[in-house]
């Protein structure tokens, strides 16, 4: 496909950068946030990050530029940059929610607690043997909380989250921006998060890709091995010694 018909969405964690121990400690390097901006010019700012984390977090790590986004798995909507950013949801977690998490972390100080206002995730990659304990404690929450949250899972985390939204519908909705609309979809992710976004770009005609090893399990149609193929392929189709008109390139089907 020839990049000028493109519309980009990219998760952040496990797919822009590596997945740290804690959230803050993600980084992205300058070269890539170059790479990033020229992606904006040549695709007229058809460019989009669609992650867990909020968009205040993703413009303080993508420093100084600033993308149009989808924020705590589609709970924040930006459609360009600079623009309101938007809540898809009314739903906050309670604010006795987010004190029995801290307590919950208070008892297993191993676990990582990410308050985002709607929705809270509780991170376990430092100690993997407590997902049952976890598990355990926020369906016990859940169950408390009814029909209006939902848990998330991802790598290492679990997160409470408002049933509203996730980010195959980010992705409907800034297709229908003005900057997005008549351009078909490619989506890159990485965890079981991304898979509703992978559903979303499949009905639109458009391209899903998995970052990881093989996946009986994903929707996503083609493949990139990690993050350091993303940043190639990203340096391969955005190379500013090439114009315009060029395709997407080559990637591993799924």
């Amino acid at each position: 496909p020839d990049i000028a018909d493109l519309a980009l969405f990219l998760d952040f964690d496990g797919t822009l950068a590596e997945i740290a121990e804690r959230p803050e400690l993600a980084a992205i390097p300058g070269q890539l946030k170059k790479r990033l901006a020229q992606a904006q010019t040549e695709l007229d700012g058809a460019l989009a990050v669609v992650s867990g984390r909020t968009i205040a977090d993703l413009d303080q790590l993508l420093a100084p530029l600033e993308l149009a986004a989808a924020g705590i798995h589609g709970l924040e909507l930006r459609a360009e940059p600079g623009g309101p950013v938007l809540a898809a949801s009314g739903e906050v977690l309670p604010p006795e929610v987010r004190a029995r998490l801290d307590a919950l972390a208070a008892e297993y100080p191993e676990l990582l607690i990410e308050h985002k206002g709607e929705s809270a995730a509780i991170h376990y990659r430092k100690a993997p043997e407590l997902a049952e304990r976890v598990r355990l404690a926020t369906e016990c929450i859940l169950d408390e909380l009814g029909e209006d949250f939902r848990l998330q899972a991802g790598k290492m985390v679990v997160e409470l989250r408002p049933a509203d939204g996730d980010k195959g519908e980010a992705i409907r909705h800034l297709m229908q921006a003005e900057t997005f609309v008549g351009r078909r979809p490619l989506f890159i992710g990485d965890d079981i998060t991304d898979e509703a976004g992978f559903d979303a770009v499949n009905a639109l005609g458009g391209w899903s890709v998995f970052v990881g090893e093989e996946n009986p399990a994903t929707r996503a149609r083609y493949r990139l091995d990690d993050v350091a193929s993303v940043r190639a392929w990203l340096g391969e189709v955005f190379d500013d010694r090439h114009g315009n008109g060029r395709d997407t390139g080559e990637m591993a089907a799924q």
